[in-house]
C-alpha cells in the first residue's frame, strides 16, 4: 500500500486527503492509500447493503459505504469502512465522516485483509456504539462476526456454511451468507 511522505497531524491529513484523487486512511500520523476494490468486493458490499437497508430505515438509521469515512479517534484514526451503520443524530450533523457507528463491515481482500483483522479490530472495538463488526472475506464464504453482548463483553463467530445467517440483533435482521455471496462465488 502505498504511504504519503511525511508524518501529518490529523487536522493536516483532512485538508490533504480533500485534494487528492486516492482514498487515504491515517493512523498516527501516517496516511496510507486505500486499495481499488474488484468487482466481487463492490457486489458484496451490495449485497450487504441490499439485505440491511429495509431494517435500518425502520430503525431511523443510515447506511454508508466505502466513501465516507469513519472518525475512530478525533487525533490519530481515521478509515474508510466498506459499509458501516449509524443511528445518532450527531452523525448526520457531519458532511464528510461518521464518529458513532452501531455495525461496521469489512470486506477482505489479500491487501487489507492483515490490518482489517488486526489494527482495525482493536481500534473499532474501541468504539463504544459500537455492536457489531463483520469481517467478509471476497475469495472463501467466510464471515467473521464480533457482536458486542449486554455486558460490553466481545463475542466471536465464524459462518461458512451457505445456509448460515449472521444477526444483526439491534437491527433485527439476519444476513444470509447465500445472500452476501449472491453472484460472488
Amino acid at each position: 500500500m502505498e504511504t504519503a511522505t511525511k508524518t501529518m497531524t490529523a487536522g493536516e491529513y483532512l485538508a490533504w486527503e480533500a485534494n487528492q484523487e486516492t482514498r487515504y486512511e491515517f493512523f498516527y500520523g501516517e496516511a496510507i492509500a486505500v486499495p481499488g476494490s474488484k468487482k466481487k468486493h463492490n457486489k458484496i458490499i451490495g449485497n450487504c447493503y441490499r439485505q440491511l437497508a429495509d431494517a435500518v430505515l425502520q430503525k431511523g438509521g443510515e447506511i454508508y459505504t466505502e466513501d465516507i469515512k469513519l472518525r475512530v479517534d478525533r487525533e490519530n484514526v481515521y478509515t474508510y469502512p466498506d459499509v458501516m451503520v449509524t443511528c445518532e443524530p450527531e452523525d448526520e450533523q457531519e458532511e464528510y465522516f461518521v464518529n458513532s457507528p452501531r455495525l461496521i463491515i469489512e470486506v477482505l481482500s489479500d491487501s487489507t485483509a492483515a490490518k482489517d483483522r488486526s489494527d482495525k479490530l482493536i481500534y473499532y472495538r474501541r468504539l463504544p456504539e459500537l455492536q457489531n463488526y463483520l469481517m467478509v472475506w471476497q475469495d472463501q464464504r467466510r464471515v467473521e462476526h464480533y457482536a458486542r453482548n449486554a455486558e460490553g463483553h466481545w463475542l466471536y463467530e465464524v459462518y461458512e456454511n451457505p445456509a448460515d445467517a449472521v444477526l444483526i440483533a439491534d437491527f433485527g435482521v439476519s444476513l444470509g451468507l447465500s445472500a452476501i455471496y449472491n453472484r460472488v462465488l
